[in-house]
């Protein structure tokens, strides 16, 4: 498939729709979501469409903020190795807080109440890292300031 940058691409048109996102639980949201659809009328006559599309025009789609996640791709592909410590970096975290919450489920239910608990063992995690860079006085004296 041959990828057009956003500025080369003819004018078409605009729908509005929504989108089912798949929630990790596996309960689907359906998320607001503005979609472009362009197509050229030099498709029947190009050379390269028989590489492009077997349709009669070659219609693509892209989200409104498409723009976004392709910029983010180009920085990730001129600097491969930021992901990967991004990725280590999290991990540790996510390594520690699994491992402190157990391997049983979450205590509470509901999304405010699991939220509730997350945000007390990632603040027992801040504080914990806090203490071993800056030392118990350290953080007193930072949380008074």
């Amino acid at each position: 498939m041959i990828r057009l940058p956003r500025s080369s691409l003819p004018t078409g048109m605009v729908r509005a729709g929504l989108l089912l996102q798949t929630l990790p639980s596996g309960v689907g949201r359906a998320a607001r979501v503005t979609l472009h659809k362009y197509w050229a009328s030099a498709c029947p006559r190009c050379p390269m469409r028989a590489r492009c599309t077997t349709a009669s025009y070659r219609r693509i789609t892209r989200w409104e903020h498409e723009d976004v996640l392709e910029r983010m791709q180009m920085l990730l592909d001129a600097r491969p190795q930021a992901a990967v410590v991004r990725k280590q970096t999290v991990e540790h975290v996510f390594g520690t807080l699994k491992s402190w919450l157990g391997t049983t489920p979450l205590l509470t239910k509901t999304l405010p109440k699991v939220r509730t608990e997350i945000s007390l063992a990632v603040l027992a995690y801040n504080m914990k890292r806090m203490i071993k860079i800056m030392g118990a006085q350290g953080m007193v004296r930072a949380i008074a300031a």
